[in-house]
């Protein structure tokens, strides 16, 4: 309770782990038992308390917070810092990996894209869907920057034949101690390719879109959103930045606002098509041994969940696609926000 001061044991990364994005330093509500990060930016690092039973933090670093009941929900990063918050992170309540767990260590997070229950992707202003990239990129960083941690998986799921158990408007955080295989092979690909021809695969990938040209839905402010040759599902789209970089944190803000815009606008056009009920959002990064290397390169991809595999596909692992790539990115341009 408050004014029930208790020692409270506080540690913190070096400074030169990852800077976390926000505000000012804010209270913050901690539940019994638990650890949490908080976010603050006197000094770019992660602060980690570690609360037995309920007390106040009195570290001179970080405004007094008042130790919540259990079960209380906490926000480890929120934006904005101050005030009513508009996107914030907070620990799944189920996770598929914690730092104890006896098979696959890491941790999962949510963030809550929203205060409004009714909104979705495709209705955020931009200004709203920057700052939630800004939120996912920073909090990549972070956990990139863990000990032991090889992969980090930032996704969503919309609509239950993509996964969803939550109507809200939500996105997931996945660290893990390990690098799945899909991952690995991407990684693998793209170093195989940087070594036969000093390119990044994903340059290669992007030129020769834009070359052909009927894939491309739309290319503006050094964003291309197309609909990729082998496309493994109908109306499939990729957001790719022209000017590679390894990771979202990575990219200057002015690209990380005009991927927000392109995210927005690809989400709308998919929805408007009725390609957009049901889907997957997935932010592509090598894995974290490769993120500082020069064949490695972030997009993202949206994956409609329109059609649902048959036996051909999981007997084979071909993918049967009832619409070319060619005709969704059509269909695609025509549709105009």
């Amino acid at each position: 309770p408050a004014g029930d001061e208790r020692q409270v044991a506080v540690s913190a990364l070096n400074t030169e782990a990852q800077q976390i994005w926000g505000g000012e330093a804010r209270a913050v509500s901690i539940p019994a038992g638990e650890v949490v990060e908080v976010p603050i930016t006197l000094e770019p690092i992660p602060i980690f308390a570690n609360v037995r039973d309920g007390s106040v933090v009195t570290n001179t670093r970080l405004r007094p917070a008042v130790v919540a009941p259990r079960g209380t929900t906490v926000a480890m990063l929120q934006a904005p810092a101050d005030g009513p918050w508009e996107v914030r992170v907070v620990d799944n309540r189920h996770p598929l990996a914690t730092s104890e767990s006896s098979g696959l260590r890491g941790a999962h997070a949510l963030v809550v894209e929203t205060r409004a229950h009714d909104l979705d992707l495709p209705d955020f202003t931009i200004s709203h869907a920057h700052t939630l990239l800004r939120v996912i990129a920073a909090r990549l960083d972070v956990l990139a920057a863990r000990p032991g941690i090889a992969a980090v998986i930032a996704f969503r799921n919309r609509g239950r034949r993509a996964g969803s158990s939550q109507p809200h408007s939500h996105s997931q955080l996945i660290a893990l101690d390990r690098v799945p295989s899909g991952i690995a092979l991407r990684d693998a690909r793209a170093q195989a390719h940087h070594a036969r021809t000093t390119r990044a695969l994903l340059d290669d990938a992007l030129r020769d879109e834009l070359g052909d040209g009927r894939r491309i839905v739309r290319d503006a402010d050094g964003i291309v959103t197309l609909c990729p040759y082998g496309s493994q599902r109908p109306h499939e789209t990729w957001i790719v930045p022209r000017s590679r970089s390894t990771t979202l944190g990575a990219l200057p803000p002015a690209a990380l606002e005009a991927l927000a815009a392109a995210l927005g606008d690809a989400t709308w056009r998919l929805r408007a098509a009725g390609a957009g009920s049901d889907d997957n959002v997935l932010v592509h990064e090598p894995p974290v041994a490769s993120r500082a290397q020069p064949w490695g390169g972030t997009y993202i991809e949206i994956a409609p969940r329109t059609t649902t595999q048959a036996g051909l596909e999981l007997a084979s692992g071909a993918c049967v696609l009832t619409l070319a790539p060619e005709e969704a990115a059509r269909a695609l341009r025509d549709t105009r926000p």
